[in-house]
């Protein structure tokens, strides 16, 4: 049996903080934005029955869905918990307002490039 990985809170709290399209983009995940509201969404180049929409994301195919980059993680990547937070730390993101706070999206319909 593998090692037992363990994360802590500041661990956790940290990965807590990224959200999922910035995951996406460090870790070369590519979508495309659709619908023009306040808040498009995002369905997934590889999946597309992989829909983001802000934190909240629903894996048609597979039934499941989450809230959260480490919610993402572990679905996208087939991960366990401290697993999916070591993942999300492992790169450098830029400093988020609050969560409560609203981020501006100007619409598109372009092929988002995430590297």
């Amino acid at each position: 049996m593998g090692a037992l990985t363990r994360v802590t809170t500041d661990e956790i709290n940290q990965a807590k903080e990224v959200r999922i399209i910035d995951l996406m983009e460090a870790n070369g995940i590519k979508a495309t934005q659709e619908g023009q509201s306040s808040e498009p969404y995002y369905r997934l180049t590889d999946h597309d029955s992989f829909v983001i929409k802000g934190e909240k994301f629903f894996w048609n195919s597979q039934q499941e869905g989450g809230y959260g980059a480490i919610s993402f993680a572990m679905t996208y990547y087939d991960l366990k918990f401290p697993d999916a937070v070591k993942r999300i730390n492992e790169h450098e993101y830029a400093p988020v307002k609050s969560r409560g706070a609203a981020v501006k999206h100007e619409p598109s319909n372009t092929l988002i490039t995430m590297k």
